[in-house]
């Protein structure tokens, strides 16, 4: 009889611990999943409108560019910092994206993740670009309310991304993707999410690249400008030529004691 009790005691133990386990396990696939389909979308995003953008409104009137240009590096650095608060805040926004979503129709979703993120992104922004700028409110505000329009777009990729990427990493099924990729197997889906990956990180480097090779030619570019108008002046304007047949006289004192230089030399 105590053997049996025993028996019992440790299949509930095992019960137990095979629960936990699992729970653990979706746990981290859930969690892996919204980090996942956060970081792969706002990271080459935010990276052309840190780095890129600005650049490509300098065209525009003074008045329009209000965005604060970045660097190549001072991007990557921001977005590489942010990658662990991205990965971290995003499993709290995901749920608070699918409580938000039990008073939406299923097929606005799209709309509804674009209007979600459109108010939690600029309040989210506006701390990494308030530490990135010192508190430089000149700054800080127009490069946050910049944000408004892309949040939107970024909320509507981020939702769809994040529910395939629960679906690639065998979180549960979202019934987006599909009916081809839902029968893969669970290697190929883990194989596409890599790809995912991997597509993110080679589209952000090719906007640095990008960004990179803008600042360069512009600087070229100012050289040729500056060429151009040293030799346009140098056309217009020959260099010095003395005629000492015109010198004005002039006067040295010296001591007390007065030098009055020829008032006509000739060139010999």
């Amino acid at each position: 009889m105590i053997s049996k009790k025993f028996e019992k005691l440790n299949q509930v133990k095992e019960d137990l611990k095979d629960y936990y386990d699992h729970k653990w396990n979706l746990f981290f696939r859930d969690f892996s999943a919204c980090g996942l389909g956060a970081v792969i979308v706002a990271t080459p995003l935010y990276a052309f409108y840190e780095s890129v953008l600005p650049k490509l409104m300098r065209s525009l009137p003074d008045f329009m560019q209000v965005l604060t240009e970045m660097s190549s590096d001072e991007s990557k650095v921001l977005r590489w910092s942010l990658l662990p608060v991205i990965g971290g805040v995003a499993y709290f926004v995901d749920k608070g994206r699918i409580f938000s979503r039990n008073y939406f129709k299923k097929k606005s979703f799209g709309n509804h993740d674009g209007m979600y993120n459109s108010v939690l992104g600029p309040l989210t922004n506006s701390v990494p670009y308030g530490i990135k700028f010192g508190g430089d409110l000149s700054k800080v505000i127009p490069t946050t309310l910049g944000t408004l329009p892309l949040a939107y777009f970024v909320g509507i990729i981020e939702g769809f991304f994040t529910d395939t990427m629960k679906d690639l990493l065998g979180f549960e099924n979202t019934n987006r993707l599909p009916k081809v990729v839902q029968n893969f197997s669970q290697k190929t889906k883990l194989g596409l999410a890599g790809l995912m990956v991997a597509s993110s990180l080679a589209l952000t480097h090719g906007i640095y690249e990008f960004s990179d090779s803008f600042e360069s030619k512009r600087d070229e570019t100012k050289k040729e400008v500056k060429l151009n108008n040293l030799e346009k002046f140098s056309l217009e304007k020959p260099p010095f030529e003395s005629k000492l047949d015109s010198l004005i006289p002039f006067i040295t004192q010296c001591d007390g004691v007065i030098v009055d230089t020829p008032k006509f030399i000739r060139k010999k």
